[in-house]
């Protein structure tokens, strides 16, 4: 599986001359990197004084994240094999009326079945950097860049994921299931862009402040 491969034949595999691995596998590891950076700062922090009330609440967290990370590393190789149905689709011969009316109706059963991991992302990564927000006054002061750059990696996954969605949207004809994903897609996005931008920003300038 993808997802086991060395770093390195990911990269020359997603930048090779194939439809697979592609942004959606690209999206889906961003993600993962980016609730894994968070973790790692929140584990760092949990044993904080500070901390010490809250432990539950941060040990929680924890196993949610977890849980994030593991959904986004699954779906490295699920974007791949949601993808295979509709480029099977494209490849149906077209030369009679018949042919191609079946292959029609393939590409769009091939597509709902393509965006259904790019679903998932979204909304495990708003779940994650809205956790990520509620985490920042627990970090150690010392590892809160590591936070920064895992809610900026999310970000990226997140608006990436945001483009495929669109692009394979585009493809439905069906004018009611078309309007649901718009639906789904403008839905929570500028409130989870909103606070990934004021938590990043927030965290860049406690820091400037303290040069």
């Amino acid at each position: 599986m993808l997802k086991d491969t060395q770093i390195t034949t990911f990269v020359d595999e997603l930048a090779a001359e194939a439809s697979t691995p592609g942004g959606g596998s690209a999206a889906a590891l961003s993600a993962a990197l980016g609730v894994s950076s968070i973790l790692m700062a929140i584990k760092f922090s949990r044993n904080a004084k500070k901390n010490s009330d809250v432990q539950e609440k941060i040990n929680r967290s924890i196993s949610q994240l977890e849980t994030y990370k593991d959904e986004f590393v699954a779906l490295i190789d699920e974007d791949i094999k949601a993808f295979e149905p509709l480029s099977d689709a494209f490849k149906l011969p077209k030369s009679t009326d018949e042919e191609k009316a079946k292959r029609h109706n393939a590409i769009q059963k091939g597509t709902i079945r393509a965006i259904e991991p790019q679903v998932t992302l979204k909304e495990n990564a708003e779940k994650a950097i809205a956790l990520a927000q509620e985490l920042l006054p627990h970090i150690k002061k010392n590892i809160i860049s590591d936070l920064a750059v895992g809610v900026q990696m999310l970000r990226s996954a997140y608006l990436g994921n945001i483009t495929d969605l669109y692009i394979n949207v585009r493809g439905i004809d069906d004018a009611e299931t078309k309007a649901k994903y718009l639906d789904l897609i403008d839905d929570k996005q500028s409130d989870t862009l909103e606070r990934v931008d004021s938590l990043y920003n927030q965290i860049n300038q406690d820091l400037r402040d303290k040069i």
